[in-house]
């Protein structure tokens, strides 16, 4: 999960003490806190429906367009 290819999400609900930084490949989702700690990593058969708006997950972009 090193690619500039990767989407990017802000994940964060009001019950949340910080903030969340989620990334996918299609396959795999990788979860970490704004403190640097992963929290999770797994695969994902839908990434498309887990990473849902409605679940507080908001598309920022591909790594390489965060980045720029």
């Amino acid at each position: 999960m090193n690619g500039k290819e990767n989407d990017s999400h802000l994940y964060h609900l009001k019950t949340f003490e910080q903030e969340y930084f989620v990334f996918n490949d299609d396959n795999w989702i990788i979860i970490i806190g704004a403190d640097n700690v992963i929290e999770t990593a797994f695969l994902s058969k839908n990434t498309k429906n887990y990473l849902s708006p409605v679940k507080g997950y908001n598309y920022l972009g591909k790594v390489k367009e965060v980045l720029e």
